[in-house]
Protein backbone atom coordinates (compact mmCIF):
# COMPACT_ATOMS: atom_id res chain seq x y z
CA UNK A 1 0.00 0.00 0.00
CA UNK A 2 1.47 3.63 -0.87
CA UNK A 3 -0.06 6.26 1.03
CA UNK A 4 -0.41 9.87 -0.33
CA UNK A 5 -0.50 12.57 2.15
CA UNK A 6 -2.01 14.27 0.85
CA UNK A 7 -4.17 15.90 -2.34
CA UNK A 8 -7.01 17.55 0.03
CA UNK A 9 -4.60 19.38 2.39
CA UNK A 10 -1.09 20.59 3.12
CA UNK A 11 -0.17 17.73 5.47
CA UNK A 12 3.68 18.49 6.13
CA UNK A 13 3.02 22.39 5.81
CA UNK A 14 0.61 22.32 8.28
CA UNK A 15 -0.55 18.92 9.94
CA UNK A 16 2.71 17.73 10.66
CA UNK A 17 2.59 16.85 14.59
CA UNK A 18 -1.10 15.44 13.59
CA UNK A 19 1.00 12.77 10.89
CA UNK A 20 3.62 12.32 13.77
CA UNK A 21 1.02 11.47 16.41
CA UNK A 22 -0.92 8.72 13.52
CA UNK A 23 2.52 7.48 12.81
CA UNK A 24 3.36 6.44 16.09
CA UNK A 25 -0.86 5.11 17.04
CA UNK A 26 0.01 3.04 13.78
CA UNK A 27 -3.05 4.36 12.06
CA UNK A 28 -5.63 7.50 10.67
CA UNK A 29 -8.60 8.03 10.09
CA UNK A 30 -9.86 9.66 6.65
CA UNK A 31 -13.14 10.90 6.10
CA UNK A 32 -14.87 10.11 3.42
CA UNK A 33 -15.69 13.71 1.49
CA UNK A 34 -18.89 12.04 -0.15
CA UNK A 35 -20.00 10.77 3.36
CA UNK A 36 -20.52 7.07 4.84
CA UNK A 37 -17.71 6.20 7.65
CA UNK A 38 -14.68 6.76 7.86
CA UNK A 39 -12.03 4.66 6.66
CA UNK A 40 -9.23 3.38 9.00
CA UNK A 41 -5.50 3.59 7.19
CA UNK A 42 -3.11 1.29 8.43
CA UNK A 43 0.28 3.01 9.28
CA UNK A 44 2.62 0.20 10.69
CA UNK A 45 6.03 -0.20 8.90
CA UNK A 46 5.27 -3.42 7.35
CA UNK A 47 1.43 -2.11 5.96
CA UNK A 48 3.17 0.54 4.58
CA UNK A 49 5.04 -0.06 1.25
CA UNK A 50 6.21 3.78 0.80
CA UNK A 51 4.56 7.39 1.38
CA UNK A 52 3.63 10.28 -0.94
CA UNK A 53 4.10 13.45 0.53
CA UNK A 54 2.11 16.71 -1.47
CA UNK A 55 3.74 20.33 0.02
CA UNK A 56 4.53 23.95 -0.30
CA UNK A 57 6.47 23.98 2.58
CA UNK A 58 8.76 21.39 4.03
CA UNK A 59 10.42 23.85 6.71
CA UNK A 60 8.76 22.04 10.07
CA UNK A 61 8.36 18.40 8.40
CA UNK A 62 11.76 17.52 8.75
CA UNK A 63 11.61 15.20 12.14
CA UNK A 64 8.18 13.81 10.56
CA UNK A 65 10.29 12.43 7.68
CA UNK A 66 13.16 11.33 9.85
CA UNK A 67 10.57 9.07 11.34
CA UNK A 68 9.26 7.62 8.18
CA UNK A 69 13.01 6.63 7.21
CA UNK A 70 13.62 5.25 10.49
CA UNK A 71 10.71 3.00 10.40
CA UNK A 72 12.54 1.95 7.06
CA UNK A 73 9.62 3.05 4.81
CA UNK A 74 10.52 4.94 1.75
CA UNK A 75 8.80 7.93 0.53
CA UNK A 76 9.03 10.36 -2.21
CA UNK A 77 8.27 14.40 -1.65
CA UNK A 78 6.64 15.76 -4.23
CA UNK A 79 7.00 19.96 -3.91
CA UNK A 80 5.42 22.77 -5.77
CA UNK A 81 8.04 25.31 -6.47
CA UNK A 82 6.42 28.12 -9.14
CA UNK A 83 7.98 31.30 -8.07
CA UNK A 84 4.53 32.99 -8.95
CA UNK A 85 4.15 37.17 -8.02
CA UNK A 86 2.65 37.83 -4.44
CA UNK A 87 -0.92 38.51 -6.21
CA UNK A 88 -1.09 35.10 -7.15
CA UNK A 89 0.59 33.37 -4.80
CA UNK A 90 0.56 35.41 -1.57
CA UNK A 91 0.83 32.61 1.52
CA UNK A 92 3.55 30.27 0.06
CA UNK A 93 7.17 30.69 1.06
CA UNK A 94 9.68 32.46 -1.51
CA UNK A 95 11.15 29.92 -4.16
CA UNK A 96 14.34 30.42 -2.52
CA UNK A 97 13.18 28.69 0.70
CA UNK A 98 11.54 26.24 -1.09
CA UNK A 99 14.32 25.43 -3.13
CA UNK A 100 16.87 25.22 -0.53
CA UNK A 101 14.23 23.12 1.16
CA UNK A 102 14.44 20.31 -1.62
CA UNK A 103 17.81 20.30 -1.56
CA UNK A 104 18.03 19.31 1.64
CA UNK A 105 15.69 16.63 1.14
CA UNK A 106 18.23 15.44 -1.48
CA UNK A 107 20.86 16.17 0.47
CA UNK A 108 19.90 13.93 2.88
CA UNK A 109 17.78 10.98 0.99
CA UNK A 110 19.03 11.11 -2.37
CA UNK A 111 17.73 12.64 -5.14
CA UNK A 112 15.06 10.04 -6.01
CA UNK A 113 13.04 11.41 -2.98
CA UNK A 114 12.93 14.84 -4.04
CA UNK A 115 10.80 15.60 -6.84
CA UNK A 116 9.64 19.34 -8.33
CA UNK A 117 6.89 20.03 -9.80
CA UNK A 118 6.27 23.36 -11.59
CA UNK A 119 2.32 23.17 -11.58
CA UNK A 120 -0.39 24.15 -12.05
CA UNK A 121 0.82 26.67 -14.98
CA UNK A 122 -1.50 29.72 -14.67
CA UNK A 123 -1.51 32.06 -17.99
CA UNK A 124 -2.57 35.50 -16.78
CA UNK A 125 -1.48 39.51 -17.45
CA UNK A 126 1.62 38.48 -14.56
CA UNK A 127 2.16 35.30 -15.92
CA UNK A 128 2.40 35.50 -19.87
CA UNK A 129 4.28 32.74 -21.62
CA UNK A 130 7.34 34.47 -22.13
CA UNK A 131 7.46 34.96 -17.97
CA UNK A 132 6.78 31.46 -17.47
CA UNK A 133 9.96 30.27 -19.82
CA UNK A 134 12.19 32.73 -18.01
CA UNK A 135 10.71 31.80 -14.39
CA UNK A 136 11.16 28.52 -15.47
CA UNK A 137 14.73 28.12 -16.65
CA UNK A 138 15.68 30.39 -13.51
CA UNK A 139 14.14 27.76 -10.96
CA UNK A 140 15.42 24.64 -13.08
CA UNK A 141 19.24 26.02 -12.74
CA UNK A 142 18.74 26.33 -8.90
CA UNK A 143 17.44 22.93 -8.73
CA UNK A 144 20.70 21.30 -11.39
CA UNK A 145 21.77 18.53 -9.14
CA UNK A 146 19.23 18.56 -6.74
CA UNK A 147 16.22 16.80 -8.32
CA UNK A 148 16.18 14.46 -11.49
CA UNK A 149 12.68 14.55 -12.18
CA UNK A 150 10.40 18.18 -12.70
CA UNK A 151 6.36 17.34 -13.48
CA UNK A 152 4.53 20.09 -15.21
CA UNK A 153 1.33 21.01 -16.05
CA UNK A 154 -1.50 23.44 -17.20
CA UNK A 155 -4.62 24.41 -15.03
CA UNK A 156 -8.10 22.97 -15.16
CA UNK A 157 -10.93 25.11 -14.82
CA UNK A 158 -13.69 23.13 -13.72
CA UNK A 159 -17.31 24.39 -13.92
CA UNK A 160 -17.09 25.10 -10.41
CA UNK A 161 -14.13 26.79 -9.74
CA UNK A 162 -14.68 28.91 -12.66
CA UNK A 163 -18.16 29.86 -11.29
CA UNK A 164 -16.29 29.96 -7.64
CA UNK A 165 -13.89 32.41 -9.44
CA UNK A 166 -16.03 34.42 -10.75
CA UNK A 167 -18.10 35.04 -7.50
CA UNK A 168 -15.45 36.17 -5.70
CA UNK A 169 -14.26 38.73 -8.35
CA UNK A 170 -17.62 40.09 -7.66
CA UNK A 171 -17.26 40.29 -4.14
CA UNK A 172 -15.07 42.89 -1.54
CA UNK A 173 -12.65 42.24 0.42
CA UNK A 174 -9.97 44.54 2.79
CA UNK A 175 -6.39 44.18 3.63
CA UNK A 176 -3.94 45.80 6.03
CA UNK A 177 -0.32 45.97 5.44
CA UNK A 178 1.82 45.94 8.89
CA UNK A 179 5.18 47.34 9.28
CA UNK A 180 6.93 48.26 11.94
CA UNK A 181 7.76 51.44 11.98
CA UNK A 182 11.27 51.49 14.59
CA UNK A 183 12.67 48.40 14.34
CA UNK A 184 16.29 47.81 16.09
CA UNK A 185 17.40 45.10 13.75
CA UNK A 186 20.65 46.93 12.01
CA UNK A 187 22.46 45.42 8.64
CA UNK A 188 25.47 46.50 7.10
CA UNK A 189 27.26 47.57 3.74
CA UNK A 190 31.39 46.41 3.93
CA UNK A 191 34.40 46.53 1.57
CA UNK A 192 34.78 43.29 0.45
CA UNK A 193 38.52 44.21 -1.00
CA UNK A 194 40.56 47.37 -2.18
CA UNK A 195 39.61 46.89 -5.45
CA UNK A 196 36.55 49.11 -6.32
CA UNK A 197 35.20 47.01 -8.76
CA UNK A 198 34.33 44.08 -6.47
CA UNK A 199 30.91 44.69 -4.84
CA UNK A 200 30.64 45.47 -1.56
CA UNK A 201 29.26 42.88 1.24
CA UNK A 202 25.02 43.70 2.28
CA UNK A 203 23.09 42.18 4.77
CA UNK A 204 20.16 43.76 5.66
CA UNK A 205 19.65 41.73 8.27
CA UNK A 206 16.49 41.77 8.76
CA UNK A 207 13.66 40.62 11.84
CA UNK A 208 17.11 39.78 13.26
CA UNK A 209 15.91 41.23 16.65
CA UNK A 210 13.17 39.99 19.62
CA UNK A 211 11.40 42.77 18.87
CA UNK A 212 10.51 42.60 15.06
CA UNK A 213 9.19 39.76 16.28
CA UNK A 214 6.88 40.88 18.92
CA UNK A 215 5.82 44.09 16.97
CA UNK A 216 4.82 41.49 13.80
CA UNK A 217 2.31 39.56 16.67
CA UNK A 218 1.07 42.30 18.58
CA UNK A 219 0.30 44.17 15.14
CA UNK A 220 -1.34 40.99 13.87
CA UNK A 221 -3.88 40.44 16.73
CA UNK A 222 -4.78 44.47 16.94
CA UNK A 223 -5.64 44.11 13.03
CA UNK A 224 -7.46 41.24 14.37
CA UNK A 225 -9.25 42.89 17.04
CA UNK A 226 -10.26 46.11 14.26
CA UNK A 227 -11.54 43.56 11.77
CA UNK A 228 -14.04 41.73 14.65
CA UNK A 229 -15.96 45.58 15.47
CA UNK A 230 -19.39 45.55 14.37
CA UNK A 231 -18.59 48.70 12.05
CA UNK A 232 -17.27 46.11 10.29
CA UNK A 233 -19.12 43.22 10.25
CA UNK A 234 -21.29 43.19 7.19
CA UNK A 235 -17.57 43.27 5.43
CA UNK A 236 -15.83 41.12 7.66
CA UNK A 237 -15.19 37.49 6.02
CA UNK A 238 -13.00 34.19 6.37
CA UNK A 239 -9.85 35.32 7.23
CA UNK A 240 -7.59 34.25 4.52
CA UNK A 241 -4.16 34.82 6.15
CA UNK A 242 -2.18 34.05 8.45
CA UNK A 243 -5.67 32.11 8.65
CA UNK A 244 -7.77 31.53 11.93
CA UNK A 245 -5.78 28.75 13.42
CA UNK A 246 -2.93 30.79 13.52
CA UNK A 247 -3.30 31.91 17.08
CA UNK A 248 -0.03 30.90 19.06
CA UNK A 249 3.53 32.89 18.90
CA UNK A 250 5.10 30.08 16.94
CA UNK A 251 2.22 30.10 14.33
CA UNK A 252 2.54 33.61 13.79
CA UNK A 253 6.35 33.78 13.75
CA UNK A 254 5.93 30.80 11.05
CA UNK A 255 3.49 33.09 8.66
CA UNK A 256 5.91 36.42 9.12
CA UNK A 257 8.95 33.87 8.36
CA UNK A 258 7.67 33.28 5.50
CA UNK A 259 5.64 36.10 4.09
CA UNK A 260 7.73 39.16 5.56
CA UNK A 261 8.78 41.37 2.93
CA UNK A 262 11.13 44.37 2.95
CA UNK A 263 9.59 47.84 1.72
CA UNK A 264 12.82 48.49 -0.19
CA UNK A 265 13.60 51.50 2.16
CA UNK A 266 17.30 51.02 3.18
CA UNK A 267 18.87 54.21 4.78
CA UNK A 268 21.74 55.35 6.76
CA UNK A 269 24.73 53.37 5.98
CA UNK A 270 26.58 56.79 5.90
CA UNK A 271 25.66 58.30 8.84
CA UNK A 272 25.83 62.11 9.74
CA UNK A 273 27.76 62.97 12.82
CA UNK A 274 30.84 64.49 14.81
CA UNK A 275 33.76 63.77 12.73
CA UNK A 276 35.30 62.74 16.20
CA UNK A 277 32.87 60.22 16.83
CA UNK A 278 34.21 56.25 14.95
CA UNK A 279 30.49 55.73 13.48
CA UNK A 280 30.30 59.01 11.40
CA UNK A 281 30.86 59.24 7.64
CA UNK A 282 29.44 62.80 6.60
CA UNK A 283 30.24 65.83 8.60
CA UNK A 284 26.55 68.03 9.26
CA UNK A 285 27.57 69.70 5.92
CA UNK A 286 27.85 66.08 4.12
CA UNK A 287 31.05 65.70 3.35
CA UNK A 288 32.63 62.73 3.83
CA UNK A 289 35.03 62.16 6.56
CA UNK A 290 38.45 62.21 5.67
CA UNK A 291 38.49 63.13 1.88
CA UNK A 292 38.52 66.42 0.16
CA UNK A 293 35.81 67.60 -3.05
CA UNK A 294 33.28 64.39 -2.09
CA UNK A 295 30.35 64.67 -0.54
CA UNK A 296 26.77 61.78 0.27
CA UNK A 297 23.46 63.37 -0.21
CA UNK A 298 20.46 61.21 -0.47
CA UNK A 299 18.90 59.04 2.60
CA UNK A 300 22.10 56.44 3.19
CA UNK A 301 23.69 59.91 5.77
CA UNK A 302 20.42 60.02 8.08
CA UNK A 303 21.57 58.73 11.26
CA UNK A 304 18.43 56.92 12.29
CA UNK A 305 15.50 55.37 10.47
CA UNK A 306 12.74 58.02 9.51
CA UNK A 307 9.27 56.70 11.22
CA UNK A 308 7.78 56.58 7.02
CA UNK A 309 9.00 56.88 3.81
CA UNK A 310 12.26 58.29 2.83
CA UNK A 311 10.85 60.47 -0.28
CA UNK A 312 10.42 63.66 2.04
CA UNK A 313 12.78 63.56 4.26
CA UNK A 314 15.87 62.73 1.10
CA UNK A 315 14.24 65.36 -0.96
CA UNK A 316 14.81 67.62 2.20
CA UNK A 317 18.01 66.67 2.36
CA UNK A 318 19.24 67.09 -1.08
CA UNK A 319 17.31 70.83 -1.10
CA UNK A 320 19.78 71.29 2.17
CA UNK A 321 22.64 70.17 0.36
CA UNK A 322 22.14 71.89 -2.40
CA UNK A 323 22.27 75.09 -0.27
CA UNK A 324 25.23 74.32 1.26
CA UNK A 325 27.17 73.48 -1.79
CA UNK A 326 26.42 76.85 -3.54
CA UNK A 327 27.31 78.81 -0.02
CA UNK A 328 24.00 80.01 0.39
CA UNK A 329 22.83 81.24 4.37
CA UNK A 330 20.85 78.95 5.52
CA UNK A 331 17.12 79.21 6.67
CA UNK A 332 16.40 80.57 9.48
CA UNK A 333 16.33 77.81 12.30
CA UNK A 334 13.05 76.29 13.54
CA UNK A 335 13.95 73.74 15.81
CA UNK A 336 9.87 72.42 16.91
CA UNK A 337 9.25 69.44 18.80
CA UNK A 338 7.00 67.09 16.99
CA UNK A 339 3.90 65.41 19.24
CA UNK A 340 4.70 62.11 20.12
CA UNK A 341 2.13 60.11 22.36
CA UNK A 342 3.91 59.79 25.41
CA UNK A 343 2.94 55.89 25.47
CA UNK A 344 3.35 54.95 21.95
CA UNK A 345 5.62 52.03 22.68
CA UNK A 346 3.06 50.09 24.51
CA UNK A 347 -0.62 52.13 23.90
CA UNK A 348 -2.86 49.85 21.34
CA UNK A 349 -5.57 52.03 21.12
Amino acid sequence: MIVSASYRSDIPAFYGPWFRRRLAAGYALVRNPYGGPDSRVDLRSGAVDGYIFWSRNLATFGDALAEVAGQGTPFVVQMTITGYPRALESAVVAPERAVAQLRRIAETYGPRAAVWRYDPIVATSLTPPDWHRGNFVALARQLEGVVDEVVVSWATIYRKTERNMAAAAEAHGFQVHIGPMRSPSRGAVRLKSADPRQAPSIRFNYMSSEEDWRDFRAAIRLTREIFRQPALAQYAGEEIAPGVDAQSDEALDNFVRDNVESAYHPCGTCRMGPAEEVTSVVDPECRVIGTHGLRVVDSSIFPEITNGNLNGPSIMVGEKAADMILERPPLPASNLEPWMHPEWQTAQR
